[in-house]
């Protein structure tokens, strides 16, 4: 695969005859100058952050290193598809996101969120919440990828031509008009892919100029089976000022779980869902 931050291979680690497949990520190459031994030391302290992480909702990185002023991760391999993949894959069969399974997979996600913002008090923020990053795997969980480089990768943005950091169509107002950010920016990127799961529709549309503080509709709008209690809950995820969102990523998945239909989302009917897709 290929992205802003640099290439992802399918590898094998470990030795002969036990080999296991793995990710590995190579990223852009820090260019020679005088942020070069910055961006490098920055890199090197990010990436100790990453593998201290241990969460069923994060991908597992295990090792990284710099090899000719590129550096490394090496993470375990998710068998799965993207949100964005499943996405167009629904859009193909005209088979819907069930609602259950969009409430299942957000607070998944949001609970991974939690996580970060509160372990070992690093109050880490992703920056970079949006479809293409969260993975859905065969056997019904969710895996969040690319966590905890975002500001090393921020400072490359500014010396590699080209490159945008960040899918606007899913950053909060704040980070939308550069202003700065806390793990609230975060739980607002996962109101807009739930909104969108639940309408079938983007939110905010790459073609089109994005208002920051425009108005959003509630998801009710585009579907009857959004109930009051679940147009409230996202309604407050996408609240324009972080005040008004919720607070904590527990809060909120704690509200997405109070809105499940009886015929919920889980594990085991993820899997199936994944599968017949």
């Amino acid at each position: 695969g290929r992205g802003g931050m640099g290439h992802v291979f399918m590898a094998l680690t470990g030795q002969a005859g036990v080999e296991r497949v793995c990710a590995l990520k190579i990223l852009k190459e820090v260019r020679a100058g005088r942020d070069a031994e910055e961006l490098t030391q920055r890199f090197l302290d990010e990436a100790k952050v990453v593998t201290k992480l241990s969460h069923e909702n994060l991908v597992y990185v295990f090792d990284f290193g710099i090899h000719d002023r590129r550096g490394y991760l090496a993470m375990e391999y998710v068998q799965g598809k993207s949100i964005t993949e499943t996405w167009n894959r629904c859009a193909a069969r005209k088979d819907g996101f069930p609602i259950g399974l969009s409430l299942y997979y957000i607070a998944e996600l949001v609970s991974a969120l939690w996580y970060a913002a509160n372990v070992e008090g690093l109050g880490l923020v992703h920056r970079d919440i949006s479809p293409s990053n969260v993975m859905l795997t065969y056997t019904g969980g969710l895996k969040l990828i690319d966590f905890g480089l975002a500001k090393w990768n921020a400072k490359v943005v500014q010396t590699a031509a080209g490159v945008q950091w960040g899918k606007t169509s899913y950053m909060s107002p704040e980070q939308y008009v550069g202003k700065p950010v806390d793990h609230r920016s975060d739980l607002f990127s996962a109101g807009v892919i739930l909104w969108e799961l639940l309408t079938g529709r983007q939110m905010f549309p790459p073609s089109e100029p994005r208002m920051p503080n425009g108005p959003v509709p509630p998801p009710s709008k585009y579907t009857r089976e959004v109930t009051p209690g679940l147009d409230r809950a996202v309604m407050r995820a996408l609240a324009l000022t972080p005040a008004e969102r919720f607070q904590t990523g527990e809060e909120m998945c704690a509200a997405l779980l109070a809105e499940m239909p009886k015929d919920a989302g889980g594990k085991l009917p993820a899997a199936k869902f994944i599968g017949r897709l």
